[in-house]
Order: structure tokens, then C-alpha cells, then sequence
């Protein structure tokens, strides 16, 4: 509400505000971080090193985005 009110006195730094500040309106990429952690983590491997977790984790990502690349998305 106050860059609402403000945005005219610093133009510029409302539109900075407003694209770094701005919260996402979807749980899509929280939900989804949670579904591949839980693909990870399961019964047979509740006990991997947080490290490892981090690492499959990153790599997962790294796949996703490779194949989204692929499909032009």
C-alpha cells in the first residue's frame, strides 16, 4: 500500500520494489521442491547426509530445466 501511495515520488525504485519484492501468488514451486525431496527421501533412505539430499535435490532441478529446454518452454 505505501509504494501505492509513494510510486509517483520514486518511480524508479517502485518498479524495483515491485519486481524483487512481489511474493509469488502460487505454491506450485514450494509444493513441487516438496514432492521431489519426497521422490528422494523414503523409508529406504530416511538417512542420507543433508549434503547428498542438497546435491540430488540440485540435480533433479538441473534435469527438469534441461527437459523444459528441450520442449521450448
Amino acid at each position: 500500500m505505501w509504494w501505492s501511495v509513494n510510486e509517483a515520488r520514486f518511480p524508479k525504485l517502485a518498479v524495483l520494489a515491485r519486481n524483487h519484492l512481489a511474493m509469488l501468488a502460487t505454491t506450485v514451486p514450494s509444493e513441487a521442491a516438496f514432492s521431489a525431496a519426497g521422490n528422494i527421501l523414503n523409508k529406504k533412505r530416511n538417512k542420507l547426509d543433508t549434503k547428498t539430499v542438497e546435491g540430488l535435490m540440485i540435480a533433479y532441478s538441473w534435469k527438469r530445466y534441461q527437459r523444459s529446454l528441450k520442449q521450448g518452454k
